[in-house]
């Protein structure tokens, strides 16, 4: 549990120090924004396209990201099931912001970590 904290310190220094994203500078964007994704329909619009993209993009690599740098299932923020889809972590994440409005304006990635982590925990280890 000790890597959650250490995850989010990261997620908040590297929004400090980066140039921010509109489309998924925070949580109310990202909601916002990542509804796209829920709505896809072929033939949409481009912009709607690329919304709906970015936003798997970011979950795909936001996951690929911490699953990576993570050598044990104990230090893990999160232990997703193998099986779990990009939409899937989308919808996570939107239910997060919409259980949360008041932290909205936080950083997407931290928001993300957190629902990911609430979603799916890692079991405690066993001595």
């Amino acid at each position: 549990m000790k890597t959650l904290p250490l995850v989010l310190a990261l997620l908040t220094v590297h929004s400090v120090a980066q140039p921010n994203d509109e489309l998924i500078e925070n949580g109310t964007n990202f909601y916002s924004n990542c509804g796209a994704v829920e709505t896809f329909k072929e033939g949409q619009e481009k912009t709607a396209q690329v919304k709906a993209a970015y936003c798997l993009g970011f979950v795909e690599g936001l996951r690929l990201g911490i699953m990576a740098t993570q050598t044990s299932t104990w230090n893990k923020p999160f232990c997703q099931p193998e099986n779990i889809t990009n939409l899937q972590t989308v919808r996570i994440v939107r239910k997060f912001i919409a259980d949360n409005p008041d932290r909205a304006q936080e950083l997407a990635a931290r928001l993300a970590v957190e629902a990911l982590h609430k979603a799916f925990p890692c079991p405690r280890p066993t001595d």
